[in-house]
């Protein structure tokens, strides 16, 4: 049995944390991780039960961030978290959560994300000819980063100006406020959260005021209405910020992981690129072996036992994703690509039932034309390093940067 995941410890880890997921499956469902000093569900069944809503385990993850510090301190150290990061649709709980969603259905639709596919194309293409017949590339720097941001930015119709932002907010966030609690960390994403609100609320009210009728992501946001409720300001704000980190940058390390894996397995590239028809069943199948989402955490409301372990209130849980997703009980050779398995309605990567990510029809969009694009101009592509350089983000594990030698698809071919 290998040792416990430090979570503290994912950019060193890198793709050696691989083994330690593999091995959740030999640990209890629910165990105690002293080094971290939470509690790791990391069967399959566990982080379905996890996500249910049936248990007193609460995703108000503003709590877990703000209670670092003394009550005094907050409105220094953590005001924006406190006014802003309650409001995103991933950490409330009903009815508030169901209110929401409702709300937020139609901007987030299949409609609306097809309605980008003619863009997102364009941007791929000028991204795709801007490497031209490279043979040497950072694949994040200069294609995921670039087709990513431009789109999500297109989409919430912010202008150019922010692209430089963008990878440093994603970044305080998912290091600030998605595992472990550091002080230090939560300060630089309570500071991102608040240069995001005073760029992002401006947009949200001269658009409101403008009285449009325009029902594209941020018109869909505003116009979004139930019964006389509408959307407040900080909480289309709040959304926005979420697609910054959840719309873009998994979206990116999806790509620049799959990316990865594929350098070693140049066949599964080739089928996809012989039956593009069967896109999505291949996507699903690397996200789930590449454990780009990784966890999602939750905060015990009241004290309770759970797969025989004594959970006490506020205490912190980590409902790992990645381990439900190489459970060999429910994914047989979890290490292998294969992209012929049944049973993807079981891929934990978007999240199971009332947590279901709200965006995937973007991700899938965004990937389903950025993808076949790369791999249509390059016949095939290694990986020149011993090692990658991880983020420190623990939700969402991601590259730094991802160094590639390229072999150009022969003209006739493309």
């Amino acid at each position: 049995m290998n040792p416990e995941i430090d979570f503290s410890k994912f950019d060193i880890l890198g793709e050696d944390i691989t083994p330690l997921f593999n091995d959740l499956a030999n640990k209890p469902a629910v165990h105690w991780n002293e080094s971290s000093q939470v509690w790791v569900a990391g069967h399959h069944d566990a982080v379905v039960e996890g996500f249910s809503g049936k248990l007193p385990l609460s995703a108000e993850r503003h709590l877990i961030a703000i209670g670092v510090f003394p009550e005094e301190e907050h409105a220094i150290k953590a005001a924006n978290i406190a006014k802003y990061f309650p409001h995103f649709v991933t950490n409330v709980e009903p009815p508030e959560h169901s209110r929401l969603r409702k709300l937020l259905m139609a901007a987030f639709s299949k409609r609306i994300a097809e309605g980008y596919r003619e863009v997102v194309r364009e941007i791929v293409g000028r991204t795709v000819e801007q490497l031209g017949n490279a043979t040497q590339i950072d694949f994040v720097a200069q294609f995921a980063r670039p087709v990513t941001v431009s789109t999500i930015l297109h989409v919430m119709g912010l202008s150019p100006d922010f692209y430089a932002d963008t990878e440093r907010w994603a970044r305080a966030l998912n290091e600030g406020l998605a595992g472990v609690p550091d002080p230090e960390r939560i300060q630089k994403a309570d500071k991102a959260i608040g240069e995001m609100a005073g760029r992002f609320v401006p947009v949200i009210r001269e658009r409101r005021a403008s009285g449009s009728q325009v029902r594209d992501f941020l018109g869909e946001l505003i116009l979004a209405g139930e019964d006389g409720d509408r959307l407040s300001d900080e909480e289309i704000a709040a959304q926005m910020m979420l697609v910054i980190v959840a719309g873009h940058d998994t979206t990116l390390n999806t790509m620049a992981l799959t990316i990865a894996k594929l350098s070693r397995h140049q066949e599964v590239a080739e089928y996809m690129r012989r039956n593009p028809d069967n896109f999505e069943q291949c996507i699903m199948e690397l996200m789930r072996v590449v454990n780009m989402s990784t966890l999602m955490s939750r905060i015990v409301t009241a004290d309770f036992t759970w797969h025989g372990q004594d959970l006490k209130a506020g205490q912190i849980v980590f409902l790992l994703i990645a381990g439900a997703n190489r459970d060999p009980s429910v994914f047989a050779q979890p290490d292998k690509i294969d992209l012929d398995r049944s049973n993807q309605a079981r891929n934990m990567t978007f999240a199971p039932g009332r947590h279901f990510c709200i965006g995937h029809w973007f991700a899938k969009m965004i990937m389903s034309e950025a993808l076949p694009a790369f791999m249509g101009r390059f016949e095939s592509w290694q990986v020149p390093v011993e090692r990658l350089e991880f983020s420190n983000s623990i939700g969402f594990r991601g590259l730094v940067t991802l160094p590639l030698q390229l072999t150009p698809m022969r003209v006739e071919a493309w």
